[in-house]
């Protein structure tokens, strides 16, 4: 029941990322139960269970609206890293020179936590748990926002191979980006920075990704993230 308090403000894999390792969440409470015996190879055990409760108040520096209201979705995954054993001398051992394997609570598709576009959806309710089955309602918005991506990982090879960002489709070869109900997208570059930009036809919906991958939503004086 060893708490590392860890915060990323985004992926390593994006410049400008800071690791704070003197994060400290206040009020945070947490527990491990064990269904068994704990490091003893001569029996074997049902289970083991961790739960952790999390402050609103800590939260709130991130989330564009704490605490959710019922409705909302949030990105969410878990991570258990698990190491092959064998038995010596009645102790267990590290087998060297085997990998690890990655267990997740929702598929990533790559062996890498810090993708949370790749996390699962936990929608909230204000139902008691267990009392009425909500129906999850998937945004629409989520497969634009998907499209942006791939043109934040295209844009990321690009700078890689380049030492810029493209300033068009044509250049990162995705000239068939078409998008109900949106005018043609829009890419704004500096040097080092690019901003891309997909306004609605009606007006009313702006949706923007940036280089270090935050997609922006802009509806009237609203703003989500």
């Amino acid at each position: 029941n060893t708490v590392w308090d860890l915060f990323l403000a985004q992926p390593y894999r994006d410049s400008g990322c800071k690791v704070l390792d003197s994060w400290d969440i206040q009020g945070i409470k947490t527990a491990v139960h064990i269904i068994g015996t704990l490091n003893d190879p001569t029996d074997k055990d049902d289970g083991w269970s961790v739960e952790i409760a999390y402050p609103w108040k800590v939260l709130e520096e991130c989330a564009y609206e704490c605490p959710p209201q019922s409705g909302d979705q949030w990105r969410v995954n878990f991570s258990r890293v698990e190491w092959d054993t064998e038995i010596t001398d009645g102790n267990y051992e590290k087998i060297k020179g085997n990998p690890e394997h990655n267990w997740v609570w929702s598929p990533q598709g790559l062996i890498n936590m810090h993708y949370p576009e790749m996390w699962g959806f936990v929608q909230f309710s204000d139902k008691q748990a267990g009392s009425v089955k909500d129906q999850f309602i998937f945004n629409e918005k989520e497969n634009i926002k998907w499209k942006l991506r791939r043109l934040y990982y295209k844009q990321r090879t690009y700078f890689m191979q380049n030492g810029e960002f493209a300033d068009d489709l044509e250049a990162l070869e995705w000239t068939d980006l078409i998008i109900d109900d949106y005018d043609p997208l829009q890419i704004y570059t500096t040097p080092t920075t690019f901003e891309a930009i997909l306004k609605s036809k009606d007006g009313k919906t702006t949706i923007s990704i940036f280089d270090n991958g935050l997609i922006s939503v802009q509806k009237s004086e609203e703003v989500e993230k």
